[in-house]
C-alpha cells in the first residue's frame, strides 16, 4: 500500500480505474442478463459477448497511436464522458430490446471503444507515474482492487435489477462513469515527447516496436486463445447457472462475486510468485491450471462447486494477466506504449468473437459440458506449443529480485 499512500497521481489513476471498472463492469453483467431474460437465446448472448471485444481488434492500434500523440490526460477525461452518455442511450434503448439487438449492439460496440481506449491511455499513465522497480506491485495492487470491484459489481448489478430493473441499473453504471470522469480532472502528469510524424508512419514505428520484441509477440499470440478459452468459459457460465442449475439474478451475480474474490487473492500472490519462477513461468503455468477449472466446472453438479471453482478461476486468472501487463510494460519504451498496448491488445482479443460465436454454436448443438471442454482443451493445446519455445525459458533482469516494500 506504500505506493498508494505516497504516489499522488498513481492514487488519482488507481481511483479513476476503480470507477470505470465499476461502471462498466455492472453494465457487463447487466446487460447478458437482460438480453437473455428477454431472448432465452444462446447465440444472442453470444453475439453480444462477441461484439464487447470486437473495438480491441478493428480499432486497438488507431486507439493506441492517436493516445501517443496526445495529451493523455485529456483524452482520459473525454473517453469517460462518451462512456457515461453511450451508458445513457443503452439505458434508452433497452426498453425496446425485445424489437431487435441492433442498436444495443451498436451503443455496446462504442462502449467498449472508448472503455479500451480509457484503460491503454491508463497504462501509459502508470508507467509515467510509477518507477520501473514499482511497476509490478503497482499492477498488482491495480489488479487487485480491480478484482474487489470485480467482486462488488455483480452482486451490486444483479441487486439492482431486481430492486430498479435493467434501465435503471444502466443509468446507476453511467453515474459511476461519470465520477470517475470528475477524479481524472485532478491528475497531473507529463507527457512524453510526442510523435511528429505523419500518423501512418506512427502506426508503422509502432509495429516495428511490437515485432522487435519476440517474446511480447509470442505472449500476445497465446493470449489470443486463452483469452478466446475464457470468453467461452464467461459466458456458458451464466448459462450453466441459469438454465441447467437454475438460479436467479442475485445468486450469478454472487457466484461471479466469488470469482473476483480469488481475483484479489492472485494479484496478492502473484509478486511473490514472480519473485519465485520468474516471469515466463508464472505468465505460463495459469493457462494449464485454468484448463482444470474449466473440466471441473463442466461436471459440476451444484452451484456451490462452480462458484469454488469460479473463485480458482479468478485466481489463477489474475496472475496471468498481471505477469503479461508488467512484461509490457517492462519491456516497452514509453514512447510506444500506446501504440505497443494497441497492436498487442487487439491480438489478445481477435479470437475472442469467433470463438465465444463458436462456443454458442457448440452449446447449441451439443450442451453446455462440451463447450466448456472445448476451452479446456484450447488451454492445454497452447500450453503444450509454449513450452518449447524460448519464452518458456525466458528470464527478465527483475525476476528474483527483492519485492519493494509495501
Amino acid at each position: 500500500m506504500r505506493i498508494l499512500l505516497q504516489n499522488r497521481q498513481f492514487s488519482l489513476v488507481f481511483m479513476v480505474s476503480m470507477l470505470s471498472v465499476l461502471g462498466v463492469e455492472m453494465a457487463r453483467l447487466a446487460l447478458p442478463l437482460i438480453v437473455y431474460e428477454i431472448q432465452r437465446s444462446e447465440m444472442e448472448l453470444s453475439v453480444l459477448r462477441g461484439v464487447v471485444f470486437l473495438p480491441n481488434i478493428v480499432l486497438a492500434i488507431f486507439i493506441g497511436t492517436i493516445n501517443d500523440r496526445v495529451r493523455r490526460v485529456f483524452a482520459l477525461r473525454f473517453y469517460l464522458a462518451a462512456q457515461a452518455a453511450i451508458l445513457l442511450c443503452t439505458a434508452w434503448a433497452l426498453k425496446d430490446v425485445a424489437g431487435g439487438l441492433g442498436l444495443v449492439l451498436t451503443l455496446v460496440f462504442f462502449l467498449m471503444a472508448f472503455f479500451y481506449a480509457s484503460g491503454n491511455v491508463q497504462t501509459g499513465l502508470v508507467q509515467q507515474a510509477v518507477p520501473v522497480s514499482d511497476l509490478v506491485t503497482a499492477n498488482a495492487l491495480l489488479s487487485g482492487f480491480n478484482s474487489t470491484i470485480s467482486v462488488f459489481a455483480p452482486m451490486a448489478a444483479g441487486a439492482l435489477l431486481v430492486l430498479i430493473g435493467g434501465s435503471g441499473t444502466i443509468v446507476a453504471c453511467a453515474i459511476a462513469l461519470f465520477a470517475a470522469m470528475l477524479f481524472s480532472a485532478l491528475i497531473r502528469l507529463e507527457d512524453s515527447p510526442k510523435p511528429k510524424g505523419n500518423f501512418l508512419q506512427d502506426i508503422t514505428d509502432g509495429l516495428k516496436a511490437f515485432a522487435s520484441n519476440r517474446e511480447l509477440v509470442v505472449m500476445s499470440l497465446v493470449v489470443m486463445i486463452v483469452n478466446g478459452a475464457e470468453g467461452i468459459y464467461a459466458t456458458m457460465l451464466i448459462v450453466l447457472l441459469k438454465s441447467n442449475l437454475g438460479v436467479g439474478d442475485f445468486e450469478v451475480g454472487v457466484v461471479l462475486g466469488l470469482t473476483g474474490v480469488g481475483a484479489v487473492c492472485g494479484a496478492w500472490l502473484t509478486p511473490y510468485g514472480r519473485r519465485a519462477f520468474g516471469v515466463a513461468k508464472t505468465f505460463a503455468m495459469p493457462i494449464v491450471l485454468v484448463a482444470g477449472v474449466y473440466v471441473g466446472t463442466a461436471f459440476s453438479p451444484n452451484v456451490a462447486v462452480v462458484a469454488a471453482l469460479g473463485f480458482l478461476e479468478g485466481l489463477i486468472s489474475t496472475v496471468f494477466v498481471v505477469s503479461l501487463w508488467t512484461f509490457r510494460q517492462e519491456t516497452v519504451e514509453r514512447r510506444y506504449i500506446g501504440r505497443v498496448a494497441g497492436i498487442s491488445g487487439a491480438i489478445f482479443k481477435i479470437g475472442m468473437p469467433p470463438l465465444i460465436i463458436l462456443g454458442g454454436f457448440v452449446s447449441t448443438r451439443y450442451g453446455v459440458v462440451y463447450c466448456l471442454l472445448f476451452a479446456a482443451l484450447l488451454n492445454v493445446l497452447v500450453f503444450a506449443a509454449l513450452v518449447p519455445t524460448r519464452l518458456w525459458r525466458y528470464k527478465s533482469p527483475v525476476d528474483g529480485n527483492p519485492l519493494p516494500a509495501g
